[in-house]
């Protein structure tokens, strides 16, 4: 359950969940009370989206490497 929290928590270097990270989605909780039909994403979109969240991790991930140096 600790490891589940840590997961779907804001990430203080990177400003992002480390389930849509790596996933590219956030997990269901249960506790979300309305969903829109309509609004998935498109296979395109979703790789847009992946890759500009891996060039944002990567550079506060960076910045903190030299922070840390």
């Amino acid at each position: 359950m600790a490891k589940f929290t840590c997961n779907n928590w804001i990430h203080s270097v990177t400003g992002k969940f480390l389930f849509f990270i790596n996933l590219g989605c956030y997990p269901d909780t249960g506790r979300e009370v309305e969903r829109s039909e309509g609004n998935t994403l498109l296979v395109d979109t979703f790789l847009e989206v992946m890759e500009r969240t891996k060039r944002e991790v990567k550079m506060a991930l960076e910045k903190t490497n030299e922070v840390m140096e």
